[in-house]
């Protein structure tokens, strides 16, 4: 149930544009992520592992994020419009800042994480030693995901 409540706390993550670009895959049998964790016992140790991908190409369905926000008349339609427009302007055939972007949302999300977690008693923290490549083989994130860090 902690790890539920983790994850609807992160959903409250700010991200620009709020692209909410960012996947958290919890993993609870390590042993497969230990070797890509460059051998860390940590990320078995741990309770669960999480790792933090952040989304590429967030842009090309940030209308679809902000429909919940436009129905409930929190945003109205010209600025939606708007947000779009510029969010795809600035990244369409841009993929440094899409990576940066999603580096930098996935960062602030998995901050989030750790201290909700660091509020509900457990003890946590970042790990950026990790092969991405390796990462990405053995748990399939998708191909417009990009492991950040592993937090456990």
């Amino acid at each position: 149930m902690q790890i539920i409540e983790l994850v609807r706390l992160v959903t409250l993550s700010p991200s620009a544009y709020n692209f909410q670009n960012w996947k958290f895959i919890a993993v609870r049998d390590a042993a497969g992520l230990k070797a890509a964790a460059y051998g860390q016992q940590k990320v078995v140790d741990a309770l669960v592992t999480f790792i933090d991908c952040g989304t590429l190409n967030a842009h090309l369905r940030l209308a679809q994020v902000l429909e919940p926000s436009l129905d409930a008349g929190i945003l109205n339609a010209k600025v939606v419009s708007a947000w779009v427009s510029m969010a795809q302007g600035a990244r369409e055939g841009n993929p440094q800042l899409q990576r940066d972007e999603a580096f930098r949302s996935a960062s602030l999300a998995a901050m989030t994480l750790m201290l909700a977690a660091q509020d509900q008693g457990l003890v946590t923290g970042p790990m950026s030693g990790f092969d991405p490549v390796a990462v990405s083989r053995e748990f399939a994130p998708q191909t417009d995901e990009v492991p950040v860090r592993l937090s456990g």
